[in-house]
């Protein structure tokens, strides 16, 4: 009895972490999904408000504007010059790879009622309007690029897409999981492999 009870404990320290660690990707995945979804309902109601096929003519083209209670259940406002320290709480970002890769830089960034800390910055390309950098459960661990953190561009157009997409380099879904998982500078590298995986970070 003691020894079945034993092998028993033994098995469950080794699954449990693993299950509750399965659980909590699922949980980050859908998070993910589901912001990239809302700033894509997001931008197309814009472009249909303003009556345009382009968000530089849109709340897109004004931080303040688009990171407003208009858009968002805005819990807090940080100014761009002290987003860092107030928002992000100096909180040290992460790669899969443990290196370090902090956010940092002045950008307009809000904390909503549900906990995402997000910031938005213009982009003055012709592929995108600006980038969104958000962390799903805030300054909450495990904050690891790839997990609860990631990044992504919008279009003028209003799509929601990666960084390959962004500088028009067409690689698969291995190149991206890799880059993921590896590089140093990674946290626009993760969306895509986790958006090409069906939502799956099995990475």
């Amino acid at each position: 009895m003691l020894l079945s009870l034993t092998i028993v404990g033994v098995i469950a320290v080794v699954t449990v972490p693993v299950i509750v660690g399965n659980v909590q990707k699922k949980i980050f995945a859908t998070q993910v999904k589901n912001f990239a979804e809302t700033v894509q309902q997001i931008a197309q109601q814009e472009l249909i408000r303003n009556h345009t096929r382009d968000l530089s003519n849109t709340d897109f083209a004004n931080p303040e504007k688009l990171m407003s209670e208009k858009h968002f259940a805005v819990k807090k406002i940080c100014a761009p010059a002290n987003a860092y320290s107030e928002c992000w709480k100096k909180v040290i970002h992460k790669t899969l790879s443990k290196h370090a890769d902090p956010i940092t830089g002045a950008a307009s960034t809000i904390i909503l009622t549900n906990g995402v800390i997000m910031r938005y910055q213009l982009d003055n390309s012709l592929d995108a309007v600006g980038k969104f950098t958000f962390d799903v459960n805030g300054i909450d661990k495990p904050n690891i690029w790839g997990r609860d953190a990631f990044a992504f561009y919008v279009t003028p157009k209003g799509h929601v897409i990666d960084y390959y997409q962004y500088a028009k380099n067409n690689v698969n879904l291995a190149r991206k999981i890799n880059d993921c998982k590896t590089l140093a500078y990674s946290y626009l590298r993760c969306y895509g492999a986790l958006r090409d995986n069906n939502w799956e970070m099995k990475y």
